[in-house]
């Protein structure tokens, strides 16, 4: 977690804020807010550089693993019930870039059956759960990301042997070749919360407030990134080319 506190500290050392003039507390926090976003979106892949040679974008979430660590603070999962009258469940509201879609299903104990079945079909018993006194085991599947193109065609193909999904707006359409789960398992990032600097008025002047400010996700060791993003919009809107130019000059050289 980056300490907003701090955060703006370093920011007003960096501009040399005694010299550059004021701003507002809320021009700030918008500040810092589009900063998060903007390093969100660049190791989402998302961003200003791409690589010549192949069009791709110079970091990509999906196959860079010092990106995974990088945005750690931003994965959840939640497991959602599956509804027995429809194969479309919501995503959460939280929801940026989805991960992976699994179906869970509980199995009890001495179903031996079912939970053969559920071993045939590729699934992997990843724990237990006793309830109402019940034991039942847990197995989790992947459901297989289909394009919206290819949807139709695929629900009604014969040759289709796995489970799939298809993301839509806010929620996603599921096909379930043999059994239905339980629940869906949706793993994904979430969006960036917008952060703030409280403060309290002391004699007309603002005093930091930590205990309603709301801190960034990030960890500690990305409060430069985070800075160098700010200076990088800061010096823009107060037109100071040197601090651009070398702001941006940092970004792209990854310092």
């Amino acid at each position: 977690m980056i300490n907003i506190g701090l955060l703006k500290e370093a920011f007003d050392y960096k501009i040399n804020h005694a010299q550059q003039g004021t701003y507002t507390i809320d021009q700030f926090n918008h500040i810092v807010y589009l900063a998060s976003l903007a390093e969100y979106n660049f190791l989402l892949g998302l961003n200003e550089q791409t690589i010549p040679q192949t069009k791709n974008a110079n970091v990509n979430y999906a196959i860079n693993k010092r990106v995974h660590t990088d945005m750690l603070p931003f994965k959840e999962h939640k497991d959602i019930p599956l509804p027995s009258n429809t194969d479309t469940i919501q995503l959460p509201n939280d929801i940026a870039y989805i991960l992976n879609v699994r179906s869970l299903y509980y199995a009890k104990n001495d179903d031996y059956k079912y939970k053969t079945d559920l071993s045939r079909c590729g699934c992997t018993q990843f724990g237990e759960k006793t309830i109402n006194n019940i034991l039942y085991k847990k197995y989790i599947n992947n459901v297989k990301y289909i394009t919206e193109d290819k949807w139709a065609d695929k629900t009604m193909s014969v040759v289709t042997k796995t489970d799939i999904y298809c993301p839509q707006n806010d929620k996603i359409d599921l096909y379930f070749k043999k059994t239905r789960p339980t629940q869906i398992r949706i793993e994904y990032l979430k969006k960036p919360i917008q952060p703030k600097w409280n403060y309290v008025l002391v004699g007309g002047v603002p005093v930091y407030e930590p205990l309603n400010s709301i801190h960034l996700e990030w960890a500690e060791w990305k409060l430069n990134k985070i800075l160098e993003r700010m200076d990088s919009i800061y010096s823009r809107n107060v037109s100071d080319g040197f601090g651009t130019n070398f702001s941006q000059a940092k970004i792209q050289r990854g310092e």
